[in-house]
């Protein structure tokens, strides 16, 4: 159930929803899971507990580099692998490597549309809402979205790869509003971290509302929803709150 009362806004004013899109629109798995797979095609054997340990190590030590190789993504990632093949002491040419684990990894989306995501999108889009996307990610994100179907109902696309920032920074969400035409009490920001979406969108003043597909975060200062079919419900009980409201002449 969701209650208007958690709103901070007047409802009417409301005209752009923003997504964040892992786990949140698409269910992604772990890239260390990723990674594992794409060694095993290659015929590396390694346990799936040495990969994410590997993982770890190149994570901590790549970070946010990212930010440096924006529009070279694919150079970001063979050096990333690179790294994490060495870190596993796999033989062989690990740049070669790389470069094969890259290439199969850009191949594939490695990801799929949560059940309702499609619908939901269509009926906001019906009802004149301009939709955006606002993620942690590099800047393939809008290809990823547009291999599974999805880009085509985005008016705009901000990744933190070009924002130079990622949620919960300002940064990144002032970017989206600014790109999207909006001010912040225009737009309601959707997301599945507690942290990175919704304590991101109030910095900024924009309405947050959590995607709590597992309902295990529990929290009384924004809606939450288990699917994306609440942000319909949630739109729907804004449009009636409209209607209902006394007008003046």
């Amino acid at each position: 159930m969701i209650s208007l009362d958690y709103l901070a806004m007047p409802p009417f004013s409301i005209n752009t929803v923003f997504f964040d899109s892992a786990g949140t629109l698409v269910e992604v798995p772990p890239y260390s899971r990723i990674w594992h797979r794409i060694m095993g095609d290659l015929g590396l054997d390694m346990s799936l507990h040495r990969v994410e340990v590997g993982v770890r190590y190149a994570d901590l030590t790549y970070g946010k580099r990212y930010f440096s190789y924006a529009g070279r993504t694919r150079e970001y990632w063979t050096s990333y692998l690179g790294f994490l093949l060495a870190k596993l002491k796999v033989e062989g040419n690990q740049s070669e490597l790389a470069e094969e684990m890259c290439e199969r990894f850009q191949q594939h989306p490695w990801s799929s549309p949560y059940p309702e995501t499609k619908r939901v999108l269509r009926a906001l889009k019906r009802r004149g809402f301009k939709l955006g996307v606002i993620s942690n990610a590099t800047d393939d994100v809008t290809d990823r979205l547009e291999h599974v179907g999805l880009a085509k109902y985005f008016d705009s696309f901000t990744y933190s790869q070009e924002a130079k920032a990622e949620k919960p920074h300002p940064r990144i969400f002032r970017l989206a509003l600014e790109r999207a035409g909006c001010k912040p009490i225009e737009a309601v920001h959707a997301g599945d971290s507690y942290d990175q979406d919704v304590l991101g969108a109030k910095k900024v003043g924009m309405q947050p509302i959590l995607v709590d597909r597992r309902e295990k975060t529990h929290t009384n200062d924004c809606p939450s929803i288990s699917s994306l079919q609440g942000i319909e419900k949630l739109i729907r009980l804004l449009r009636e709150d409209q209607d209902e409201s006394p007008r003046t002449e």
